[in-house]
């Protein structure tokens, strides 16, 4: 508050301003530059007040009926009804929360609270809203809660948080826990060339695998039973990240800079499990940040990130096409990427907003939590301030230069 109040305190010093301008047009100058300039420092004062108010999504963000899903926003957990848009806060109280993951077969939603001692894993049952947190004890940080495909089994790493080699920013652990029994089991990774344990996870369709993204000499693909016993090395490439099993669970799509040879392009590729042939699916890309099979087995979504312009985008490939389709274009994507079970929706999110893809209508709409006056989506009232900001500021300066001629004219 005390924000606005100094900003009006300024604007009121500038209207006084006005009295000791004599001349007309030096007078309409003034005014002209001093409203746009008050509507666009409220505008964004409003929208930087609201920075904070973020959403995120986890792997698995919808019920098993496709008719809900559940995202995270200004610090609460709320459920989104797809039909009629109705929004519902279903955290009893606020948190630094992340990663809100829903059951495939229940209503159970688990969800990462970030606090001063470690990241714990939180769990909220519905319709009661009861949560427990923590919902299972671990040393350590987690990350990347994944549900197993029938809903009795939670797969998540437990470490740090980094970006780059495992060897400079520390190791993570795979951890497969009975999330009904509360009996975690570290899965034994140090067995196969150093392997540490680096990104995403993906549990099979039969709920008996776990692929992952570890970090030995490179950035490789990795096998691992969901007990923790047998790992075994999937791809051989360069930087092969976000692996996604087909429905059948007989294949595995990944993205691999292994033909490029070049940081931040690459491409699609498809191999089947049991086999060491790897089947390129497209031309070169940029990076691909996350993949997701969908449930029909007919498309792969992806969202790739160019490091030229600094935007994201989101992409369908065919199965039986090299030709991917670009759906959402110069967005902020981050975190992940969700099919409805029912293969209708793809849901993935930026900064502010979540992005709705519906596969039927083929359209692709933005879903901001937070509006301006209940109309404005928060993007848009930054670009707004930012333009009415720019004129005021030229009408003011248009006023220094009339005085200054009138000054010398005297």
């Amino acid at each position: 508050m005390s924000v606005y109040v100094s900003y009006i305190t300024l604007i009121d010093g500038i209207v006084k301003a006005m009295n000791l301008t004599a001349n007309r047009l030096s007078r309409n100058l003034l005014l002209s530059g001093i409203v746009p300039l008050m509507l666009g420092g409220i505008l964004l004062l409003w929208a930087l007040s609201s920075g904070s108010s973020t959403v995120n999504i986890g792997a698995n963000v919808w019920s098993p009926d496709s008719n809900s899903l559940v995202f995270i926003w200004a610090n609460s957990l709320y459920r989104l009804d797809i039909k009629t848009q109705i929004l519902t806060p279903i955290s009893a109280q606020s948190g630094d929360y992340r990663e809100a993951n829903w059951s495939p077969v229940d209503d159970q939603i688990v969800f990462v609270s970030e606090k001063s001692s470690g990241d714990i894993l939180c769990l909220l049952e519905l319709p009661n809203k009861q949560t427990t947190c923590p919902a299972i004890s671990v040393n350590g940080d987690t990350f990347f809660p994944h549900w197993s495909p029938d809903g009795k089994r939670l797969g998540f790493y437990v470490g740090q948080n980094y970006e780059g080699s495992p060897s400079e920013y520390g190791y993570r652990k795979l951890v497969v826990t009975d999330f009904s029994q509360q009996t975690p089991l570290q899965a034994s990774i140090g067995t196969l060339d150093n392997v540490s344990i680096a990104n995403d996870l993906q549990w099979s369709p039969d709920g008996k695998q776990i692929a992952f993204v570890g970090f030995g000499t490179s950035w490789n693909i990795f096998i691992i039973d969901a007990d923790g016993t047998t790992l075994q090395r999937f791809s051989d490439g360069s930087y092969d990240t976000y692996p996604t099993w087909s429905p059948d669970g007989k294949q595995i799509a990944f993205y691999s800079e292994r033909d490029s040879q070049q940081n931040w392009s690459g491409g699609i590729y498809v191999q089947a499990v049991g086999t060491t042939s790897a089947k390129r699916l497209t031309s070169t890309i940029d990076r691909v940040l996350r993949m997701q099979w969908s449930p029909n087995g007919q498309m792969i979504a992806f969202a790739t990130y160019s490091p030229e312009d600094n935007f994201s985008r989101i992409y369908l490939l065919q199965t039986d096409s090299s030709e991917p389709r670009l759906i959402v274009d110069n967005a902020s994507i981050g975190s992940f990427l969700s099919w409805s079970p029912d293969n209708r929706f793809l849901v993935a999110q930026t900064t502010h907003s979540l992005v709705i893809a519906d596969m039927i209508t083929d359209q692709v709409a933005f879903y901001y939590p937070q509006r301006f006056a209940g109309l404005l989506p928060l993007d848009m009232v930054t670009k707004v301030a930012s333009v009415l900001l720019v004129t005021g500021v030229l009408m003011l300066l248009g006023l220094v230069v009339i005085s200054s001629r009138s000054l010398r004219n005297r």
